[in-house]
């Protein structure tokens, strides 16, 4: 069922009117609401339709209802103490039909909630006959709740909808949502599957790419790595034979404290035996001998042949 909900405020009052499509008749129902703390007894609603050609075959039903008026755009009063003549006809004008409730006063009955069904006799109803048009409400003993209700109030506004939460609110079918069909020359798209990635215990475990050797190719040249030379020694090993060289002479370089500074120095070359002279000292280096054995002493009584 399509519906649609307004509010007609003035004067610390508030009249809700709820309108309700069922199947081709508009439902009304009307609460006076207590938010404010001021009530009043609903006498009658003034409405305007947006087809006026309508109005001839219309009619209501309701516990209620007791009168109704329908005249295009001449509407004021539906009998002598529902009238809506005042400030509210002064900004509306005339409505095009009216609907009364109850009786004078509160003596017999004090309405705060009212419902009646408005039919045609050969018409579907519908909602946008009433949607934006002009509206208005007359109550009589107007008051606090629980306090003194000596007051008439005529108030008047446009039945402009109103959002209402879905327990209070009017119930508006949704249009249906179409799907936008693929047609064959609509490529289909595939998601590509998400891949996840291993976890171990520490982490996310992440795999390093294998290294590649590069191969050595024929054209590549093989580059060979020198060989290592030792640098010769001259040094000489005691208890090791040394090869005779005619350029490799020792040289004993242990100073002489006797004999003239001119003295001859015995020369020594290897091969050859040395000259001994006697009544001369010799002196012997270590490094003269060639292989093993105790250095020989000489002496004053040695003949050398």
């Amino acid at each position: 069922m399509n519906s649609f909900t307004y509010d007609i405020s003035g004067g610390g009052v508030t009249v809700r009117v709820t309108v309700t499509e069922i199947d081709g008749d508009l439902r009304f129902d009307l609460d006076v609401l207590e938010i404010s703390g001021t009530i009043g007894d609903l006498n009658a609603l003034y409405l305007d339709i947006l087809d006026e050609s309508l109005l001839d075959g219309l009619s209501v039903v309701g516990a209620d209802v007791t009168g109704t008026a329908f005249d295009a755009n001449s509407v004021t009063k539906i009998d002598n103490f529902t009238t809506i003549k005042g400030e509210v006809l002064k900004e509306f004008g005339a409505f095009d039909l009216g609907v009364q409730f109850g009786t004078q006063g509160i003596g017999k009955d004090d309405i705060q909630s009212v419902s009646f069904v408005l039919t045609h006799e050969s018409e579907a109803l519908t909602l946008d006959l009433f949607i934006g048009q002009d509206t208005a409400a007359r109550l009589t003993s107007v008051g606090e709740i629980d306090g003194s209700r000596d007051r008439s109030l005529k108030i008047g506004g446009v039945a402009d909808p109103i959002d209402l939460p879905d327990d209070d609110g009017p119930i508006v079918d949704e249009p249906p949502v179409e799907e936008d069909p693929v047609g064959e020359d609509d490529p289909i798209i595939e998601e590509p599957p998400v891949e996840e990635e291993p976890v171990g215990e520490d982490g996310p475990i992440v795999e390093e790419p294998p290294v590649e050797e590069e191969p050595v190719g024929e054209d590549d040249p093989i580059i060979e790595e020198p060989p290592v030379e030792e640098e010769p020694t001259d040094d000489v090993i005691l208890g090791e034979d040394v090869p005779a060289d005619d350029e490799f002479v020792f040289v004993d370089d242990t100073p002489v404290d006797e004999g003239p500074a001119d003295a001859d120095v015995p020369e020594v070359v290897i091969g050859e035996e040395p000259e001994i002279i006697i009544g001369e000292d010799l002196v012997f280096d270590e490094e003269w001998l060639i292989g093993e054995g105790p250095i020989p002493e000489y002496g004053a009584d040695d003949i050398i042949g």
